[in-house]
């Protein structure tokens, strides 16, 4: 009994170091798509008249990313085509919901941990930068008809364009799985959740609107992709 206690004690300790190990230095790069989904939600004072929830918005939106990566380093670069509005929209709002397109570029750090020769997990925590190109509303049933939309920024600027009024800052943390087809091709899958900073637009409400105490943007991405490693 002993004997088999001493070896399970030292098949353990050979485990623990196995995953101690700093792991190798490996390049690699891919591209894929990815789903996000982009939330604010506004603090707004209860005994004031109206829904509690009249300037949450969210956002949904998909699209293409290529990433390249270092070991213990991620750095993606996307384009994402979306829908955002508000949850109780105003009635006769006419820029509700918008079209969206946004260049995203991310930087993540992350630790690699090796299950098996064939598959690895790595936690990620970075900073995500989206760069609003383009807001518009469709207006034609049947056609693609699009009428681009301005947005409040400050008193003296009521017409700012998407890129100034809707690009901001955003970190998240995840976890990613790479499951390797073969030594150098594999599938990636992230799962990431975050929080941004609010845009120009929302600081601008924000100090507009005496109902509301704060905005919290939120949200997550699911992504997919191929990649190869050197």
């Amino acid at each position: 009994m002993k004997k088999v206690f001493l070896v399970l004690l030292i098949a353990a300790g050979l485990s623990v170091t196995a995953f101690a190990e700093a792991p190798e230095f490996k390049l690699s790069f891919g591209g894929g798509g990815l789903f996000g989904a982009n939330f604010s939600y506004w603090g707004v004072d209860d005994d004031s008249s109206g829904d509690l929830n009249r300037y949450d918005t969210t956002g949904m939106s998909g699209g293409l990313y290529g990433f390249f990566d270092v070991t213990y380093a991620e750095l993606n670069i996307g384009l994402l085509f979306g829908k955002t509005g508000e949850d109780n929209p105003v009635a006769l709002n006419p820029d509700d919901p918008a079209d969206t397109l946004t260049l995203r570029f991310s930087l993540y750090g992350k630790y690699p941990i090796a299950v098996s020769r064939m598959f690895t997990i790595f936690p990620l925590v970075g900073a995500e930068y989206d760069l609003a190109l383009w807001a518009a509303r469709n207006e034609g049933k049947r056609t693609m008809d699009f009428r681009d939309i301005t947005f409040p920024v400050s008193a003296g600027e009521q017409n700012a364009n998407a890129v100034e009024a809707l690009s901001t800052l955003w970190v998240k943390a995840g976890i990613g799985m790479d499951t390797h087809f073969t030594d150098h091709v594999f599938l990636r899958m992230e799962l990431l959740y975050g929080i941004r900073l609010n845009n120009k637009t929302e600081e601008y409400l924000l100090d507009q609107r005496s109902d509301a105490d704060f905005a919290i943007g939120h949200g997550g991405d699911f992504k997919l992709a191929i990649g190869y490693q050197f």
